[in-house]
Formats: C-alpha cells, structure tokens, sequence
C-alpha cells in the first residue's frame, strides 16, 4: 500500500476505484464500504485508493472543538493495508479544503487528478463546503464527468447502525464485549513507547508508557488484555508487503499477556505491563488490545502496597488470559 500526503503525489494515471471518509475506527461499516470497493477494483482490474484525512475533518469547525479520536492514524493505515487497499491519500484538513465548493471537488480533484473510475461511499456521505454535496450531487455529477457512483447502505448490529459516535459512546463505558460487536475485531490502540521516570522497575514491575493524544482512552482503571509488540515503522514502510514481526514474549496466538494502568487525564497515558518480558521496547510499536476491567485505579501509600497489588493483579491478568487463551 503506498501513501500520498497531497494529489500532486500521485503519479498513475489510471483510472482509481475510489472511496472518501475519515474512517474513524474502521467500524464494521467502514469495512463493509472498503471490502465491496476492493473487491470491485481487483475484479476489473483497477487500483482501489481511499481519501483520508490527518485529523477529524469537524476539529477545523469551532463547535467540535476537542473532539477525541477511536484510534491513531497509523493504526487506521494499517486496518486500510489489511483490507486490501493500494493507495491512500492521508490530507491535511485545512481552510482551503473546507472552502472548496463541492462542484469544484468533484471536478478538480475526482475527475482530473485522479480520474476516478468508481466511486462508493456511505449513504449518508456529505462533503463541500458547509457539507452541502450529497450522494445525490455525486451521482448527477459523475455522470457529467464518466464516473459512477455507488452508495452503500449503512450496516446495522440488531437495530443499532454503526457509527464511530456510537462506539466512542462505549468506549467511554470500557464496555469492550460491545465494541467488539460494532469493530468486529476486540478494541485495540496502537501506539510507541516512549521513556518514562523508571518508578515502575523499582517495585518490580516496569510498564510501558504510551501516550495517547487526542485519542479516546477507557476509563482509568487497570485491564486485563495483551500487547503486541511490533519493529519501528514509518508511513513509507506500510508500502512493505510483509506484515509487521511480532516479537517476544508471545502466547500461542501471538499476543503477550499484559495488564495495563490507564490513565486519561491529564496525562493521556496507557501504562502497560506486559508479563514475563525482559526486553527493553523504548520506541517500539505497541498495539494492546483490551479485554477485561480488573479494578479501579488507586494511589498507594507505600511501594510494598503498591507491590503487593500489582502482583495480585498480575497473577490474576495471567489465570484470566489463560482461559481465554486456552
């Protein structure tokens, strides 16, 4: 999968199948729209390509001010590459974009610059400037200009349809059995490991500290989950076709066991402590994937009651992750 920061990047001039949205979590319905689109493409031989965006398109505008992300960028790249994608457009969503009129986008952008072929997008897809091209604007225009447009119907669980708010709703709960449903996969960050004051290896337990910003994080609490522990990449190297190498400290599945210290305010910092491994992973790669609530958080009064639990904690993250590994 290769990625462009702008248009002017993009050198192929073959017509693209194409699809536009921030894809905050890569949701179910997301999926449902990147599946049928690669599907499509490989089926009449085209390059499949997604627009994105760097940050929520609704940040820009004052009543979203500080809105909170499912998950990090490079994490949705890879959900992208996983599904098959060849080429991802990740733009900066500034004034000038907000400005251009929808007309003006379809033209400029879709028909001469990328010669879009397909395009499918959600059914409730908005764009332009004050969002006011839809579907049925898409539609008359890509005739105009030779290419079709497919709406995908929004996908529903039950009776709920799915949606980034939603799932933002439940991970603000930590009720991760129905984030699951939503995701379709367990809920899971991705993000590196930076260097933190070393406090933790004095009671025996080092934890790895990843920070999260703008990110939506669980409840502060302790969890029971895994961690896997990934090589340093780069947005050039999602170009690799070789998946990323899961290093030490793995369980049959390839997930190390871990429990995770979160806390949301004001440091945005998941603290996690994966079991049994002894390597240093300072700038490592790090997705942890969410499974169980241990306890709340607590502020101990001495390092052996600080000790004392986490042990208890660890002991019971690894019968917990044993059951489910088993």
């Amino acid at each position: 999968m290769k990625i462009f920061g702008d248009f002017e990047e993009y050198k192929n001039k073959k017509p693209l199948f194409l699809t536009i949205g921030f894809f905050d979590g890569v949701h179910l319905g997301h999926q449902k729209i990147i599946k049928t689109l690669v599907k499509k493409a490989k089926s009449e031989g085209y390059p499949s390509a997604v627009i994105t965006f760097s940050f929520h398109p609704l940040k820009l505008l004052s009543y979203s001010h500080g809105k909170l992300l499912i998950m990090p960028l490079e994490q949705k790249l890879n959900y992208f590459k996983q599904l098959g994608i060849d080429y991802v457009f990740v733009l900066d969503f500034n004034k000038h974009i907000v400005a251009m009129q929808d007309k003006e986008f379809i033209e400029n952008i879709l028909a001469k610059k990328l010669r879009v072929e397909k395009l499918y997008i959600g059914e409730d897809f908005r764009f332009g400037k004050s969002r006011r091209g839809d579907v049925g604007l898409l539609k008359r225009e890509g005739r105009k200009f030779g290419f079709s447009v497919t709406a995908v119907p929004l996908m529903k669980v039950g009776d709920e349809i799915v949606s980034s708010t939603k799932i933002r709703g439940l991970i603000s709960e930590g009720n991760f059995k129905e984030i699951e449903k939503f995701l379709g996969r367990k809920y899971s960050l991705l993000g590196k490991v930076t260097e933190g004051r070393g406090i933790s290896k004095d009671i025996k337990f080092p934890t790895a500290n990843i920070y999260f910003n703008e990110i939506l994080l669980p409840p502060e609490g302790i969890y029971a989950g895994w961690a896997r522990i990934h090589p340093v990449r780069t947005h050039s190297d999602v170009t690799s076709e070789n998946s990323p190498n899961i290093k030490s400290g793995l369980t049959s599945n390839g997930a190390s066991k871990s429990a995770f210290f979160v806390t949301t305010e004001p440091k945005r910092l998941i603290e996690a402590h994966v079991i049994g491994l002894k390597k240093n992973i300072y700038h490592k790669e790090v997705e942890i994937i969410f499974f169980k609530k241990l306890r709340s958080r607590v502020v101990f009064k001495t390092r052996r009651d600080a000790q004392k639990q986490i042990a208890e904690d660890v002991e019971r993250v690894g019968e917990i992750m044993k059951t489910v590994i088993g």
